[in-house]
């Protein structure tokens, strides 16, 4: 769970410097859909030797079933993968397909989602680097035409490029390089465009206070700091400010045991907020919630895990100056025996809205 907590905090560490535009990110329609498993989940299915998933869709509406039922069934390999999954209608027909090509590691190199006819919707390649698992090369596709293309390079675990290319494939839109010191912290990002010509850069030296606060044309400064202590608790500054001379501060406290406010991220500047993450001792419940700056709960996500792997319950709420806070939606699932999922109720504002059966074949 710790190394969990970790990819979580560099994900979200990742999401600050998204906004700011120093690394590209690309995220397209069911890229990640139904692929990945949690580890005891997924040795689950192994241990009960699981071949194929179905899902029994029931709809509610004012309360009561419909008597249309969708089906999904989910095709795994011997390593509790899922290979392949189906989407059928109420009328038993085959709507979308969706196939996966995985390596050795379990990292899906390719999707394909197809409609009933076989026609190819959306594709996905990737390619990995074997130590790092790094993306190193990536292209999406939508009825066979190219949307989105970029490769990767890296010393290590380093990000060292990032070419991002137009939609012909070949010409180049825009590339990041990233330059390290000898001890391998990042000194600078440098944005150009397709021909070459500098458009922004990130400088990482940590310049003094009125240094810092400085504007410069096409230029942001960020300074990062990071006090640890013995027991593996830390707390990271990050202080960015753009070529407006705007401040944007961030402060991430993490306490390296489970308990309550086991993180806490910070953002002072033009969009003030507060982020805090708690899970429990046993790894198995995450809770989250995200304050503005007149300490409101806007949003707020609750998780709780099986001892299998399996959510047993996930409550997403936003806030509305009309409603305040409010649980918009909801799922409550149960388990047999055997660890294996055997119902999942929906639920929007309370309100039933769907119901799901499992059944499974086995090898």
């Amino acid at each position: 769970m710790k190394s969990t907590i970790f990819i979580f905090l560099l994900l979200l560490a990742c999401i600050v410097d998204a906004q700011t535009g120093e690394y590209y990110y690309t995220s397209n329609p069911f890229e990640y859909d139904g692929v990945y498993l949690n580890a005891d989940a997924r040795k689950n299915r192994i241990d009960n030797q699981v071949k194929t998933i179905t899902e029994t869709t029931t709809t509610f509406k004012k309360g009561n079933p419909e008597k249309a039922k969708l089906k999904t069934v989910f095709t795994l390999n011997g390593k509790g993968e899922t290979i392949q999954k189906e989407e059928y209608d109420a009328k038993g027909q085959l709507t979308r397909k969706h196939s996966f090509v995985l390596n050795d590691s379990g990292w899906v190199e390719q999707k394909k989602v197809v409609d009933g006819n076989g026609k190819v919707l959306y594709q996905f390649d990737k390619k990995f680097d074997p130590g790092t698992r790094n993306v190193v090369s990536y292209e999406y596709r939508k009825n066979d035409k190219l949307k989105s293309k970029y490769t990767s390079a890296y010393t290590g675990k380093n990000l060292t490029e990032q070419v991002v290319y137009k939609k012909n494939g070949v010409s180049i839109d825009k590339r990041f390089s990233y330059a390290f010191n000898s001890d391998m912290k990042l000194q600078t990002t440098h944005l150009y465009n397709g021909k070459g010509k500098l458009i922004h850069t990130w400088n990482h030296d940590c310049l003094p206070e009125g240094e810092l606060m400085t504007a410069r044309k096409d230029t942001t400064t960020v300074c990062k700091m990071r006090e640890e202590s013995a027991d593996g608790h830390f707390v990271s500054y990050t202080k960015s400010v753009n070529e407006k001379g705007e401040l944007t501060t961030t402060t991430v406290w993490f306490r390296a045991e489970r308990m309550a406010d086991s993180a806490k991220i910070v953002t002072e500047g033009k969009h003030p907020r507060t982020q805090i993450f708690r899970y429990c001792a046993d790894g198995r419940q995450t809770e989250s919630i995200t304050m503005n700056d007149q300490n409101i709960i806007t949003f707020k996500y609750f998780y709780m895990n099986s001892e299998h792997g399996n959510q047993l319950k996930v409550e997403n709420y936003s806030y509305s100056k009309k409603h305040g806070l409010r649980c918009h939606y909801k799922t409550v699932s149960e388990e047999n025996a055997q660890g294996l999922m055997t119902k999942t109720n929906i639920y929007n504002y309370d309100k039933l809205k769907r119901e799901i059966n499992f059944s499974y074949t086995y090898f």
